[in-house]
């Protein structure tokens, strides 16, 4: 049966759909399944899903919030729904999400990084960092890069070594 709205997760205590940016790995999750049964209804309703966490974009610094409300942007969470746009990009061929996705990365670059690194969380409504610095999600951004890469060079395949790697840990 196919639905006609796209699922997000359930706020209990207010009784009501709720969404985040880990919504990435519910991307994911339509994307795999697309892979495995090539229903195209999987990618419009990912691509549902893209388009809202789009809007919670941050017009300043082109990060995009940890919910439509946040005043934060975790870094992780960043990279990790970019990544997710860099294979919705190339299984849809709508380069757009690509140029999203390579936005988000440059945005990570500029508003995360400190002295010591990058931080896990930027405070837009602060305009500063988190004083917390982790060598894991800097190192998880290298998907990200790599991905970017990959698709600049008509080089991403879903069934590779690069592709699997891809996932969220």
């Amino acid at each position: 049966k196919k639905y006609s709205f796209t699922p997000f997760s359930w706020d209990i205590l207010n009784d009501k759909t709720s969404t985040n940016l880990k919504n990435y790995a519910f991307i994911d999750c339509l994307i795999n399944g697309f892979l495995i049964t090539k229903d195209n209804f999987l990618l419009d309703q990912a691509e549902k899903v893209i388009k809202e966490t789009l809007d919670w974009k941050d017009n300043k610094t082109g990060l995009i919030r940890d919910s439509k409300e946040s005043e934060v942007c975790f870094f992780d969470s960043n990279t990790d729904f970019a990544v997710s746009l860099v294979k919705f990009a190339f299984l849809s061929k709508k380069d757009i999400f690509f140029y999203e996705a390579n936005d988000i990365a440059s945005a990570q670059i500029k508003f995360h990084k400190t002295n010591l690194g990058y931080s896990t969380h930027y405070f837009l409504d602060k305009k500063t960092n988190s004083d917390y610095i982790s060598t894991r999600y800097t190192s998880l951004f290298l998907k990200l890069l790599l991905s970017l890469d990959a698709y600049s060079c008509d080089k991403l395949e879903p069934n590779s070594v690069l592709w699997s790697s891809l996932r969220d840990r």
